[in-house]
């Protein structure tokens, strides 16, 4: 679990006592399986026990105490005892409380995702880019990217075809990129990949696979330039390297790519 510690309510611990101790920490809690953690520990600290759904008698609750984090589970108490009692007059009350929590954390999650992502492309955003550059290994290869007469599209086919055009960019980048390596829009028709754990000849393959895919997918008649860079001593000479391979590439007319200088060899 995250800096909070979901503390086992102890046997000695009064029902007010279990429900306060858990109302608090629940309030700290920074991940939905600490929330079912300390839900499960105060049906314990209440006297009583849990079982799968599929298991269930008439001795259990019907309320499934996992949040829908896991499979159901159920709070088992014997009918008519103390302990019973206990849960069915308080598990509402922290059942609420938990929810809410993950409603909470939630939208933390949401917020955290939208202020990394760009919101045309949903790829990573400028910001997260440098984030994913500053932990560039010798192993891993950057591209650069333009999308070739972008300009031309807006003036001739409207704003609307410019963003299809940039989505189905993202959407093509998304469709050859490897579940390790990071597709960004750096803004404009500006966009980067970073490949991890590849080589230049990795890179030409990656490509080659995306510029078949665009060529039956995109929207407009755009092409793509790229500039490729491996590792040049640190992140951002290998980034500027690989900008500098895509200046090359837009000057030889476009549609095509280069490596970055004094690279072409490995």
């Amino acid at each position: 679990m995250g800096n909070s510690t979901a503390q086992r309510p102890g046997p000695r611990q009064s029902p007010d006592e279990v429900v306060g101790s858990t109302t608090r920490q629940l309030l700290h809690a920074e991940t939905a399986a600490e929330v079912r953690e300390l839900v499960l520990q105060a049906v314990h600290g209440l006297g009583g026990s849990t079982v799968a759904a599929t298991h269930a008698g008439d001795d259990a609750l019907p309320v499934d105490v996992s949040l829908g984090t896991r499979e159901p589970l159920l709070p088992v108490a014997p009918a008519h005892s103390v302990e019973r009692l206990r849960l069915e007059r308080h598990l509402p009350a922290l059942l609420a409380d938990a929810r809410q929590a993950l409603d909470t954390l939630a939208r933390v999650e949401r917020l955290a995702a939208d202020a990394a992502s760009d919101p045309l492309t949903r790829l990573g955003n400028r910001a997260t880019f440098q984030r994913v550059l500053a932990r560039l290994t010798p192993t891993d290869v950057v591209v650069a990217f333009d999308l070739d007469g972008f300009k031309t599209v807006n003036d001739t086919f409207g704003h609307q075809a410019g963003d299809e055009t940039l989505r189905a960019f993202a959407s093509c980048l998304r469709g050859v990129i490897r579940s390790r390596d990071h597709a960004l829009r750096l803004g404009g028709d500006e966009f980067a990949v970073l490949l991890t754990d590849t080589d230049l000849a990795g890179a030409r393959s990656f490509l080659d696979r995306l510029r078949a895919r665009w060529s039956g997918q995109r929207p407009t008649p755009t092409g793509f330039s790229a500039g490729v860079a491996a590792w040049a001593g640190t992140a951002s000479a290998t980034h500027q390297q690989a900008d500098t391979a895509l200046y090359a590439a837009k000057a030889a007319g476009g549609d095509t790519h280069r490596v970055a200088d004094g690279q072409q060899g490995r």
